[in-house]
């Protein structure tokens, strides 16, 4: 028991790690590249990043994100190991790293990769067809696709719509196109109808959080019409939900 928690700390610090690193680089540089302080824009040296370590050049410290990944991802490796999630600690545990990957990014500069995303459809075609069947993940990633693609454009054809009657107003896309591609990941991880019931967990969470925001700004005099909040990382936590405590075949 004390050897496997080891092990799983020892994994989930790997996770943790693995998650800062792509979340710190593919959206400044697209490539797989040595880090840089996010300060200076100097390279960090590996062992000054592995570690923790401020900048050398501007002395500047590492994120609040960057501890908060890793001690997620440790707990939950350890979690998981002593309670195992139906499909198992370590595939939980790399689900739970790819979906916080995609919750990081899309929090902190509103955006979707689509090499992860195309990487998520990779893993969630081969974990779906084990789960579900090929066929039923295969309906399962369309289905994704197809509803959150109407949800687009009807957004687009709302704002446009906004946009004509208030003389040209600014507004945001409440759904970008990579949410559309994120959610045929999503059912190509959950299959069929299994997607049907995530989109609709993540609708939910979104309009839950949605009501907080709302609510403080309102509260704070700070309120700002036709803003909007990232999608994405509602649709990653539907997965781990559904994924992680879920308990049908």
């Amino acid at each position: 028991m004390i050897i496997g928690i080891l092990i799983s700390i020892s994994v989930g610090l790997i996770a943790g790690l693995v998650v800062n690193y792509l979340a710190d680089v593919l959206p400044e540089t697209r490539k797989l590249s040595q880090p840089a302080c996010q300060g200076c824009q100097k390279p960090i040296p590996w062992i000054d990043y592995i570690l923790f370590k401020p900048c050398k050049a501007c002395h500047k410290k590492k994120p609040l994100r960057s501890f908060v990944v890793i001690i997620i991802l440790t707990a939950a490796a350890v979690l998981m190991w002593l309670y195992p999630p139906v499909i198992g600690p370590w595939l939980g545990l790399l689900v739970s790293a790819y979906f916080g990957l995609i919750i990081v990014i899309d929090m902190e500069h509103r955006l979707v990769m689509h090499p992860i995303s195309i990487a998520g459809a990779v893993i969630g075609l081969a974990f779906g067809t084990w789960r579900h069947g090929f066929w039923m993940t295969l309906l399962g990633g369309a289905t994704g696709f197809a509803i959150m693609l109407a949800i687009y454009y009807f957004g687009l054809l709302f704002v446009r719509f906004l946009s004509r009657k208030k003389g040209g107003i600014d507004a945001v896309e409440a759904i970008g196109f990579g949410d559309v591609i994120l959610s045929g990941v999503l059912g190509v991880f959950l299959g069929f109808p299994g997607v049907v019931v995530g989109l609709m967990l993540a609708i939910v969470l979104g309009g839950i959080v949605s009501l907080f925001i709302l609510v403080f700004q309102v509260a704070r005099k700070q309120y700002k019409a036709y803003s909007a909040i990232p999608y994405a990382p509602f649709i990653a936590l539907a997965a781990l939900v559904l994924l992680l405590l879920g308990r049908n075949p």
